[in-house]
């Protein structure tokens, strides 16, 4: 039997849309779409990659397609998108959304209590406080670690992991009010640590108001004692800095557009001051999420990621194809043996009376979080976190 191949007729085709339904409605027939990433990643880009259209990928990115509520709303306000032409990986291109684009400033909240140097989380790997920091051996995406040329020896990467809002995004009622993971790799982990570290200006200024608040009216905080601004309490405006060279001085060096924290200068009892205060104060609905848990949950994620990052588990999502480092570039820091003396009966009173409230089940929770098996055994660096903690909120 002859099989025929029928052809339409240009010249018979409907260029008129007929509507599938009169009743069709929108909100009730919407198409849904899967949500792939429900906290999607915020990617920083240093100009080492391009994109399928010949453009420069630099700043800070969240991936494309991932999220249809995160599409929607950054489509909706003209947020550049492209694609960015990888140099590893099974898939090479990827689609992303610039938050950067054209001298747009990104905001970031940061999902901890502070920060500490990679001096003091190198020393224990339990000090932290919301940001998962470690230094690893670099591996290929086969598993195979990288061994350096100059020295025979492993390199090590250091990687740093967060979790933060994005100012800009925010709406209680219309904008994308999820968190963000970020993290970063080798050279980038100073830069952001950097970046970060601007931020204890913006708390200087705030709390330099406040008591200036107190001396000009003392009888108005007669019975309520002033607040003091959480590192969380206000977001930080990142943009891509002035290029730099990175790499070994004696070795072959790359340019990258680091981030920086676009902070201006903050002087007392200047409205520019209240002005960018104001501006950049967390919104009160996110207040309320991290108070609620969100910040607590943070931290003890921040202590196990660090101790995964250290011990080579997967999966620690890098931004770029950045070179590692040499074995003997970076060093775990470590400080001189020194005492670090149990708790006393006082201190010992605190964690279990104001700390736990007599909670049994939370006592429970910090022994095994510290790993002793009682309070008695905390020490004295622990006690101070737990008391930061508590008087920060």
């Amino acid at each position: 039997m002859q099989r025929r191949t029928l052809f339409m007729n240009d010249s018979t085709l409907n260029t008129s849309l007929v509507p599938l339904d009169v009743d069709f409605d929108d909100e009730i027939d919407a198409v849904v779409k899967p949500t792939l990433q429900p906290n999607p990643q915020l990617m920083y880009m240093t100009g080492n990659l391009t994109t399928t259209t010949f453009e420069t990928a630099v700043g800070w990115h969240v991936p494309a397609d991932v999220n249809p509520t995160l599409d929607e709303l950054l489509a909706s306000r003209g947020t550049k998108r492209y694609t960015v032409q990888h140099k590893t990986g099974e898939v090479r291109q990827k689609p992303y959304w610039n938050l950067n684009w054209n001298g747009a400033v990104c905001s970031l909240i940061p999902v901890a209590y502070g920060i500490k140097s990679t001096w003091e989380m190198g020393r224990k790997i339990d000090d932290r406080v919301g940001i998962a920091y470690g230094v690893g051996i670099a591996t290929e995406r086969d598993g195979t670690v990288q061994i350096s040329k100059k020295t025979g020896l492993p390199k090590k990467k250091p990687q740093l992991q967060m979790r933060v809002f994005i100012h800009e995004l925010l709406d209680k009622e219309n904008g994308f009010n999820e968190w963000f993971q970020v993290s970063l790799s080798n050279y980038l982990v100073d830069d952001m640590l950097a970046a970060l570290n601007e931020q204890f200006r913006v708390l200087d200024a705030y709390n330099a108001a406040i008591r200036a608040q107190v001396a000009a009216d003392p009888k108005k905080w007669e019975e309520k004692k002033p607040p003091r601004a959480p590192y969380w309490g206000f977001s930080i405006p990142m943009v891509p800095g002035t290029p730099k060279p990175v790499g070994p001085k004696d070795g072959d060096q790359s340019t990258i557009f680091p981030m920086v924290a676009k902070i201006p200068e903050l002087p007392l009892n200047v409205p520019a001051t209240i002005a960018y205060l104001n501006a950049h104060r967390t919104p009160e609905h996110i207040r309320e999420v991290l108070r609620e848990g969100l910040l607590d949950e943070t931290l003890i994620w921040s202590v196990q990621r660090s101790q995964e990052i250290v011990e080579e588990r997967p999966e620690v999502t890098v931004t770029e194809e950045h070179e590692s480092i040499d074995g003997t570039a970076v060093e775990l820091p470590q400080l001189p043996s020194g005492d670090d003396p149990l708790v006393n009966a006082t201190q010992m009173a605190w964690i279990r009376d104001t700390y736990c409230s007599g909670s049994q089940d939370t006592i429970k929770a910090i022994c095994q979080h510290f790993r002793v098996a009682d309070l008695v055994q905390l020490r004295v660096s622990q006690y101070t976190l737990l008391y930061n903690q508590l008087t920060q909120k």
